[in-house]
């Protein structure tokens, strides 16, 4: 029969899955292990070959690709997920079609509604997750009296309805149809059905492990923790309690200045334990919740480990000098003025370390010294304060000046003109003739490739996996709905480019069972670390910013059963209490400068 536990924090769940499929076997493919991400299972891969036997594993899924499997044995539904942007798009289209809109007229125009877009479509797909019918919900949310707002309902039965005529899914209506339509069929293939560590549950999740519940061979196991038992009560099963809490942690509390203190004090806590001779390895783990840090993490905490460590943190494509680049280029092109360009815009990019570090006979220093000489002409006003690149390709002095301050005889002037040409030609003058996003991303493409191949940018410390998730990002725009959208106004495709990318993250390398491992907090679910560091444990990151603003209000996120900010706090305290719990020592760091306070589960 079914059985469901609630094992403490004390026992590593792994383990606990370990013991549930049976450690005396070495075949374990008729066993199916779901857990809520994918990364438990390395370590269950581990744990049962960790005798040293070779063993066949179960199959070893993510909610999300369990939900795919349930769905997959319906040859009628389609398994083409739309992705944001081109939900963006499609709501844009809707939006405008709508009476009373969202905002009245503030969101006419496709660049100023694409943040609003891409967040409606969060909202929406959380409304399908409900598992109402499509008239319960739409007579809740046309209840909202905010000007606009209740014609979310008119949005959402338009936006699914367009949806399924394009013979498109999404995640929340696979979630929705395998929650509504279990395939009970699915599950009698397996001898074992293992559900582990799921938190929080979502009413279509609380109908999945229901629905799994009827098959006999169903274990569900749920970890102690702050929020657990109003789960399980809304679960409505009978759940026996299982093995007792560890010995406290032995906590130690780091205040610093800034992020870059927290970071050293990091530093010295490592080479303390290196000096001792400590085991440094995957049972430990540097918990990040600010990634825009690891860059400084990597180059003065994680470069003294010879154990070497994994990232599993994405770094932002905001934060990327890439992107910063792009941004550089086209606020120039945008700031131009019949083809004028402000030299103070112009040096910002061209004195970017990308564009001046372009190979010259694949010398860098000859190029920088061309810039330099720019700027050294604009700053004794030789140089008016608006110029085009004609006019700057067409004064020979700046030629021969460089041209005799390198000492290098193929530095000609008329080889430096032509150098100076094809670097405006190739950054400059791709932007400047857009008509429309798709072609905007292409060109854009061209750039990065063009800065990868013609300057030293490959010796930046990550710089090729940025290129690839950043194209990547790119591509999916130059393919999407947005693409053939021709909109006159140059900038305003440039700010549709730039929203696009924001939501991007670089995945950073590293093996998950190899070395330190560092990791953001929802990532450590389901593990248990024996030495945790934790940085940046400050309020405004743990659990982070509460009052973040919902277009769907808390009132109908009540009526309906979808999380409100209150429980995305309950969310963060889980996870931080566990993985606190099942540790051995904890170290935490935290920024006290008079604007930041730790958070509060400190």
């Amino acid at each position: 029969m079914s059985r469901a536990f609630l094992i403490s924090s004390g026992i590593p769940l792994v383990v606990e899955v370990i013991r549930h499929l049976g450690s005396e076997r070495t075949d374990y493919s008729d066993a199916l292990v779901v857990f809520p991400g994918k990364r438990p299972a390395h370590f269950l891969r581990k744990g049962l070959a960790g005798n040293g036997r070779s063993c066949i594993p179960p199959m070893i899924t993510s909610m999300d690709r369990f939900v795919e499997l349930l769905n997959t044995s319906r040859p009628a539904h389609s398994t083409r997920r739309i992705d944001s942007i081109d939900a963006a798009a499609i709501l844009f289209d809707l939006h405008g079609a709508v009476p009373d809109r969202i905002g009245g007229d503030q969101f006419n125009s496709l660049d100023s509604f694409l943040p609003l877009g891409l967040r409606l479509f969060e909202e929406l797909e959380e409304l399908v997750l409900s598992c109402r019918a499509e008239k319960e919900i739409g007579q809740a949310v046309e209840g909202v009296s905010l000007r606009g707002l209740h014609s979310l309902g008119i949005l959402y039965e338009r936006f699914y309805e367009k949806i399924r005529t394009l013979g498109r899914t999404t995640r929340a209506l696979d979630y929705r149809t395998a929650a509504l339509e279990f395939p009970n069929d699915l599950l009698s293939g397996f001898s074992t059905v293992i559900l582990a560590g799921l938190f929080p549950i979502s009413e279509a999740e609380r109908r999945l492990i229901l629905s799994c519940m009827e098959n006999r061979q169903t274990v569900a196991l749920f970890q102690e923790g702050p929020g657990i038992l109003d789960e399980l009560d809304r679960l409505g099963i009978e759940v026996m309690e299982k093995g007792s809490d560890r010995a406290q942690p032995v906590i130690s509390y780091h205040a610093a200045p800034d992020s870059h203190g927290e970071i050293f004090g990091l530093a010295g806590l490592l080479a303390d334990s290196i000096a001792k001779e400590d085991e440094i390895d995957h049972s430990t783990v540097i918990v990040v919740p600010d990634p825009s840090i690891l860059p400084a993490l990597v180059h003065h905490s994680l470069s003294m480990l010879d154990g070497g460590f994994n990232i599993s943190v994405g770094y932002p494509h905001a934060r990327t000098p890439l992107v910063g680049f792009l941004t550089s280029l086209m606020d120039l092109v945008t700031s131009s003025y019949e083809n004028n360009l402000p030299a103070s815009e112009y040096l910002r990019c061209f004195l970017h370390p990308y564009s001046k570090n372009i190979l010259f006979d694949g010398k860098p220093h000859i190029t920088r010294q061309l810039f330099h000489t720019i700027e050294d002409l604009c700053l004794q006003d030789k140089l008016p304060p608006f110029f085009s690149p004609e006019y700057l390709e067409s004064q020979e002095r700046l030629f021969t000046t460089v041209s005799g301050a390198t000492g290098d005889e193929k530095a000609t002037p008329a080889r430096l003109h032509d150098h100076l040409h094809m670097i405006h030609e190739s950054l400059l003058l791709p932007l400047t003739t857009v008509s429309s996003v798709g072609q905007c991303a292409s060109r854009c493409i061209d750039i990065l490739t063009f800065i990868a191949d013609a300057s030293t940018a490959r010796k930046e410390l990550f710089f090729d996996l940025s290129l690839e998730s950043v194209i990547a990002s790119l591509a999916e725009v130059r393919d999407s709905l947005l693409a053939e959208r021709a909109i006159g106004d140059r900038a305003s495709v440039f700010r549709i480019i730039r929203d696009c990318l924001l939501s991007g993250r670089v995945p950073l390398p590293g093996t998950p069972l190899r070395g330190v491992q560092v990791l953001g907090l929802l990532e450590t679910r389901n593990l248990q670390f024996d030495r945790v560091f934790v940085l940046n444990t400050n309020d405004d990151l743990i659990p982070g910013e509460s009052g973040r603003y919902s277009l769907v209000p808390n009132l109908v996120r009540r009526t309906l059963g979808l999380p409100t900010y209150r429980e995305r706090d309950r969310i963060a305290e889980y996870y931080f209490s566990v993985l606190v719990r099942g540790a051995r020592k904890v170290s935490l760091f935290f920024t006290e400068d008079g604007a930041k306070t730790p958070s509060r589960f400190v």
